[in-house]
């Protein structure tokens, strides 16, 4: 049990689910569509939360 839990807190590991984050995954992903279909903006988007939360997964997902 422990093995398993040192392997699923790897930055390398890929979560099958990420809870709670469909309102930001659409809100991130209509960010960037716009911004490409403008080619480019002079805008940015801050994404914050504590530790552990989802938000370097959420964004990996909306970039596949």
């Amino acid at each position: 049990m422990y093995d398993e839990a040192i392997k699923m807190l790897q930055l390398a590991t890929e979560p099958t689910k990420l809870p709670c984050w469909d309102k930001e995954k659409e809100y991130i992903w209509q960010f960037l569509d716009t911004g490409i279909a403008s080619k480019g903006s002079a805008s940015s988007l801050y994404i914050s939360g504590m530790p552990g939360t989802g938000k370097t997964a959420t964004t990996f997902e909306i970039l596949k």
